[in-house]
């Protein structure tokens, strides 16, 4: 059931454990809000799961706002059922993949945020490079085994680890990684780095249990997010440039 509020009257007002209405406000400052208690309930699942704090970045539109930023016709956020929202320290792709597993219909998965929605058919969606435009898809999530084997077929090519191709983290596919590091000289990696090591950094990441948001190579947003949450876990400087101690550590909890 969509509720409608006012900002200036119920802004403090609790929807559940974790939300108040004024969160969920139209960023033109506009008082009416609709709120979606669906929406309500999908929002403190997630924050429940994750127990991290979540920053809705857009949540109710009116509908002259929403033309203004150039909003889906007749979007979700028009009826106060959508929400846009960025989990701390937690990747988007985490995030999305959870919602998945609860039912959530309506998904969508930018650079740094979710989309969800109340929707009843199935419809996810991605961002496409730094473009606004979307598309459909069947899953935006590359599935965690078939980049394990991308990985071990990358071991096998570039140090001759000899590993089965199975899509399993086992002890030897943690040992094949460990000897490439070993193997590496290990360079300082950054935002923007390419290349061989950073395959190799992507690699460990997804051993150990984090989530680089793919294997390409490619110091993105979602590696720096990853090397980000290894080096918080692991007492480390976070300041997520891979040298030398976080190089040393990567290779200790392999």
């Amino acid at each position: 059931m969509v509720k409608t509020y006012s900002l200036k009257a119920d802004g403090n007002k609790k929807l559940s454990e974790n939300f108040k209405v004024s969160e969920f406000r139209c960023n033109d400052g506009s008082d009416k809000i609709l709120i979606d208690e669906d929406l309500v309930v999908i929002l403190q699942k997630i924050r429940s799961n994750f127990k991290k704090p979540i920053n809705i970045n857009s949540g109710y539109r009116t509908p002259s706002y929403n033309a203004k930023i150039g909003g889906a016709t007749n979007s979700y956020h028009t009826l106060g059922s959508a929400a846009d929202i960025a989990v701390s320290d937690v990747l988007p792709q985490v995030v999305a993949q959870y919602c998945e597993s609860i039912g959530v219909k309506g998904i969508g998965c930018g650079a740094n945020y979710v989309h969800v929605d109340t929707r009843k058919s199935k419809y996810l969606w991605k961002y496409v490079g730094t473009t606004t435009s979307t598309y459909p898809v069947s899953s935006f999530i590359e599935s965690k085994t078939a980049i394990i084997k991308t990985i071990q077929r990358f071991l096998n090519s570039n140090y001759a680890s000899e590993l089965s191709v199975d899509g399993i983290v086992g002890v030897k596919t943690r040992a094949a990684v460990k000897n490439a590091i070993a193997k590496s000289k290990n360079p300082v990696l950054k935002f923007a780095s390419q290349g061989k090591d950073v395959y190799l950094l992507q690699s460990a990441l997804y051993c150990l249990g984090y989530n680089p948001e793919g294997f390409d190579g490619s110091f993105g947003n979602g590696l720096k997010l990853a090397v980000s949450k290894f080096q918080k876990d692991k007492s480390l400087a976070v300041d997520s440039v891979v040298g030398k101690n976080t190089w040393t550590k990567l290779k200790e909890v392999l």
